[in-house]
């Protein structure tokens, strides 16, 4: 029982560590920061500026397999 406390100790440890140094996202009802992507999917033309969408709803869905 002591080994698997011991074992688990510093995972623990490091688990906690490593979670406080994630970075800060935008809070929410912040005004989204410009970024530019190379694709856009069902969008006609060339790809649009956050700041030519100002005022209209939009939705970025990021996703990825493994």
């Amino acid at each position: 029982m002591k080994r698997i406390i011991l074992a688990a100790a510093p995972l623990l440890a490091l688990a906690g560590a490593t979670s406080s140094t994630m970075p800060e996202g935008v809070p929410v009802g912040s005004e989204a920061p410009e970024f530019t992507t190379g694709q856009w999917f069902n969008h006609i033309g060339s790809a649009p500026s956050i700041a030519s969408l100002r005022g209209k709803a939009i939705l970025i869905e990021f996703w990825a397999t493994w």
